[in-house]
């Protein structure tokens, strides 16, 4: 998560995290949220409050943003539909509309104390056999590792084979990963649709690789 002071405007990206930052986004009280839906696990709605400020000018120009047009001039519909060009992501919205859904039926302390728990199965395992990014304890279901000598998209491709989907690459963050000298790493990520067995199959993925490789 990501939190930008722009024209005295505050806007709020998630990504991967929101899940675990739903009380947060609510009290951040910003002017816009961006939710990318394809990175999230989950996704929380905030509270909608109109605290777009009616002196930014839109950025996009399309249908619906628009209050009047004249061959002289044009004015700007109210927020937040200044900022909305364009038809909607209508089939996004109804698909988000049924994640959130999900979410308060199943309860956020359920969701978290099952990926509290999955977190440490995996940790436990994973830190004898992967070099680990970030600490140890206080930590999401969320592991960026790294195999020595071996390039993440190798391990991709072998947990793939094995039936383990996991992420691989810079994960947005390519200037850590050059600061750090990787060509990338790979990265799991654990949810209430997760079990301990989901768990035992990437362990035995990855000492499946660390055979072949003979790491």
């Amino acid at each position: 998560m990501k939190i930008i002071t722009l024209f005295s405007a505050l806007i709020l990206g998630t990504s991967v995290f929101s899940q675990q930052w739903a009380t947060m986004m609510q009290d951040a009280n910003a002017n816009f949220y961006d939710i990318q839906k394809e990175f999230n696990n989950y996704w929380s709605q905030p509270d909608k409050k109109k605290l777009l400020e009616e002196s930014i000018e839109p950025f996009f120009h399309g249908g619906e943003m628009v209050s009047e047009v004249t061959y002289d001039n044009a004015s700007w519909n109210e927020v937040p539909h200044r900022f909305e060009a364009g038809t909607p992501n209508i089939a996004g919205a109804i698909g988000l509309g049924a994640v959130a859904r999900f979410i308060m039926d199943l309860g956020w302390n359920k969701i978290l104390k099952h990926e509290c728990e999955l977190t440490k199965y995996a940790l436990k395992q994973l830190q004898s056999l992967v070099t680990i990014f970030g600490p140890a304890q206080n930590r999401t279901g969320v592991f960026s590792f790294s195999i020595p000598n071996i390039h993440p998209h190798d391990v991709s491709e072998i947990m793939n084979r094995e039936q383990v989907a996991i992420r691989v690459g810079f994960h947005c963050a390519e200037p850590l990963h050059r600061l750090y000298k990787l060509p990338g790493s790979a990265r799991i990520s654990l949810g209430i649709y997760n079990t301990k067995a989901d768990i035992d199959l990437a362990i035995a993925a990855i000492k499946k690789i660390l055979k072949i490789f003979s790491v």
